[in-house]
């Protein structure tokens, strides 16, 4: 378990589950070029669960050609994050967005995007997407999808 703090709140934070919900590959029918040169697109999603004092965070990472016509890969994992004290961190409200913490959205979706990136390297090997690699990206960059 780990203890996050900063001036907005204090809080533990387990990871309670790490799921893959899609993968797939396809071998593309014509030359797709080099993987330095493959596209990533990704969404990061939080979906709140306050009976269970959880965050799950969505990643969808399509990885296409250098065109960006052909698809190579898709892959959907959901981890799942426990909060010692969720009700005093999440404001749930009715028709509203919940609000999370931008400091403790930035680290969820940081551990979410990186456990996914080492999920793709394992799927990736002994593949034609081998030497893809998901590049280091900055989670300030993430807007909030809830």
């Amino acid at each position: 378990m780990s203890k996050i703090e900063h001036k907005e709140f204090k809080t533990d934070l387990q990871i309670k589950a790490i799921d893959i919900l899609e993968f797939s590959i396809k071998l593309p029918q014509e030359d797709a070029g080099s993987p330095a040169h493959y596209n990533f697109n990704i969404s990061v999603e939080s979906r709140m669960n306050p009976i269970e004092k959880a965050v799950l965070v969505l990643v969808n990472i399509e990885v296409t050609s250098q065109d960006q016509k052909v698809v190579l890969a898709t892959i959907k994992t959901g981890c799942q994050f426990w909060l010692s004290n969720f009700e005093d961190i999440i404001e749930i409200k009715a028709e509203e967005t919940p609000f999370i913490p931008q400091t403790l959205l930035e680290v969820i979706n940081s551990i979410s995007i990186s456990t996914t990136r080492g999920i793709l390297y394992s799927n990736f090997k002994g593949t034609f997407l081998h030497a893809t690699i998901l590049p280091i990206l900055d989670p300030k960059s993430f807007k909030q999808v809830v």
